[in-house]
């Protein structure tokens, strides 16, 4: 019924003046979903190059094509800044994003964009624009950059010096480096990414000439020390590159993002991956059956010879005491707020409990039928 519910308001959505780019073949008018965002993650596209985050043009052109046919909705980054602020977006919406400052983006993705009038967000690696073919693969210049904006591509920024791997492992972004067997302290690890973004952000805005507000964090790596660093210098929205729909609910600086520029990534393929991640933004407060739904969420439920009910979840146990209405964890009872009920030979468990015990972000996922468990942080209450 949550479901129903969910589709019949989908079909009285107000518009509200959004960049909203639909196919001239006549689209669909299923609705996949409402109220969120799948933001698809593209890096470099080629006819000849082979990697995993590399699709030819024409893969580009027909996901585009057949995702617009099927009824979906691309909008712009500042449509998709007004949803997180309360405005609304419409029906089956997708913001296209693309990382590395790949020279490819100008020349190969460009062309479909425009042919297809989908917008589309680049995240640029400020340091690459000064010597765009000291790399294997050729990288934006700022005329690239500054012809893109013009074309009406949001322009953010991916790190200026940041886009790299202390010894081929571990993330500058997140790394306290080390140089000359000399340690780098937290406090000027903070400077150094407060120091890069500032770097970034102002080469984009004179660039550009429009404001920078935006982060794609590097390999998808970040912590909270780096989004405390890259906020003050006007960061408001942060990205990453959990594969999930992007919310109103959702934590501002950890937004997924869906990967969609993987050669084996058909146009039916990303149609599906998208629906599969679909969660119910309404998330109904009701009983659920414990042993099924805990299954649904990776974990197991097993009767012991004392008739004990156990959840293992990885190394992490809970025991049900059905007569308490309380489950324990580590020898500490936890009382439910409502009572767990037995019906159909089955125990059933509020939903809001079992988040509560557990420390799950429980999602209903509609188009699975399922529960699942949401990596995504939910928004901060800022005083």
């Amino acid at each position: 019924m949550r479901w129903l519910s969910f589709v019949k308001q989908s079909a009285v959505l107000a518009m509200g003046g959004l960049l909203v780019v639909m196919s001239s073949a006549a689209p669909t008018d299923k609705v996949y979903y409402q109220d969120q965002v799948a933001v698809l993650l593209y890096h470099h596209l080629s006819e000849t190059d082979k990697s995993n985050v590399t699709i030819t043009p024409e893969i580009f052109n027909s996901q585009l094509e057949y995702l617009q046919h099927q009824g979906y909705h691309f909008i712009d980054m500042p449509a998709f800044q007004r949803y997180m602020r309360g405005e609304q977006v419409p029906v089956n919406a997708v913001l296209v994003t693309f990382d590395d400052s790949y020279k490819s983006i100008a020349e190969q993705a460009l062309p479909v964009l425009q042919k297809r009038k989908v917008p589309a967000v680049n995240f640029v690696i400020t340091q690459d624009l000064d010597g765009p073919f000291s790399s294997k693969l050729p990288s934006l210049t700022e005329e690239d950059v500054a012809r893109m904006s013009a074309s009406g591509i949001d322009i953010e920024c991916h790190s200026n010096r940041l886009h790299r791997k202390h010894d081929g492992k571990a993330p500058f972004l997140t790394t306290q480096l080390s140089e000359e067997g000399k340690n780098e302290t937290e406090s000027q690890h903070r400077e150094r990414v407060e120091r890069d973004t500032d770097q970034c952000v102002r080469r984009l805005n004179r660039v550009t000439g429009k404001p920078v507000n935006a982060y794609a964090y590097p390999f998808g790596s970040y912590d909270q020390l780096a989004i405390d660093s890259i906020r003050k210098s006007g960061i408001d929205y942060g990205f990453t590159v959990v594969p999930e729909m992007a919310t109103r609910t959702d934590n501002e600086m950890m937004i997924p993002r869906i990967n969609a520029g993987s050669p084996g990534i058909t146009p039916q393929t990303l149609h599906n991956t998208i629906v599969r991640q679909v969660v119910d933004p309404y998330k109904a407060a009701d009983y659920v059956p414990l042993r099924d739904t805990f299954a649904e969420l990776g974990g197991v439920v097993i009767r012991d010879e004392n008739g004990l009910v156990n959840l293992y979840y990885g190394d992490m146990r809970w025991i049900v005491q059905a007569d308490k209405s309380a489950i324990s964890k580590d020898g500490v009872d936890v009382p439910l707020a409502y009572p767990l009920v037995k019906k159909d030979k089955k125990l059933w468990i509020h939903l809001s409990d079992l988040e509560a015990v557990t420390g799950f972000d429980i999602v209903y996922q509609p188009n699975k039928g399922t529960y699942g468990i949401r990596s995504t942080p939910a928004r901060l209450i800022r005083s």
